[in-house]
């Protein structure tokens, strides 16, 4: 957001972004920018394509991946995961399925996971040497890890400002490359709330 004639102006969020114009990079060059391929970035310049990801995943499974089972294959690959605010996964899906067709090759096998007790679908982090060569992931990030990097987030709020994903998210971005974990690695780690609360606990261990 930012401050014109007094009043304040709220600019739209990533997501809002995406759904508009269709990814990150459409918006971009809608902008007249050129996208993070196009000039040679480093974040993405030995990153896959979710649409690549996904065709790796269907070579070693057979079937099409949710979005959390892609991010354990790319986890367990060591393959950097790519950022969904280039591409959401729905309109990756979409992308890769179409290539299918135009290949002539069969719609790719949809699994349904029966929820209930004792009903968890496998992980699929298991390393099937899915990378390619000159991919690797920047940091091998664990539950505690990420919970120190939300501790750091935290601690800089103002007395009484909410944490949120997005609040995160954007804090993020402002920190050096590597240093901090996105919040898909979170996510794939367990999830926003538990890592919040892993943070909380830590910051109330360093008080006492």
């Amino acid at each position: 957001m930012r401050w014109r004639n007094g009043a304040r102006l709220l600019l739209p969020t990533d997501a809002q972004v995406i759904a508009a114009v269709g990814s990150w990079d459409d918006a971009l060059r809608a902008a007249g920018l050129a996208t993070l391929v196009e000039s040679g970035g480093p974040a993405q310049r030995h990153a896959p394509t979710l649409v690549d990801l996904l065709g790796r995943f269907h070579e070693a499974y057979g079937f099409q991946p949710s979005a959390r089972e892609l991010r354990a294959f790319a986890r367990g690959n060591d393959v950097p995961y790519p950022s969904e605010r280039r591409q959401r996964f729905s309109a990756a899906v979409a992308e890769w399925r179409a290539n299918r067709r135009a290949a002539g090759l069969p719609e790719p096998r949809v699994v349904a996971r029966p929820g209930g007790r004792g009903k968890r679908a496998p992980a699929y982090s298991a390393d099937v040497g899915a990378a390619r060569a000159g991919e690797h992931r920047r940091a091998k990030w664990t539950p505690a890890s990420c919970a120190a990097a939300v501790a750091c987030y935290l601690r800089q709020l103002p007395a009484g400002a909410r944490s949120t994903e997005r609040g995160y998210s954007e804090w993020a971005a402002d920190q050096r490359a590597g240093t901090v974990p996105a919040m898909s690695t979170i996510l794939a780690l367990g999830g926003w709330e538990a890592i919040r609360q892993k943070a909380q606990a830590m910051i109330r261990d360093a008080m006492r």
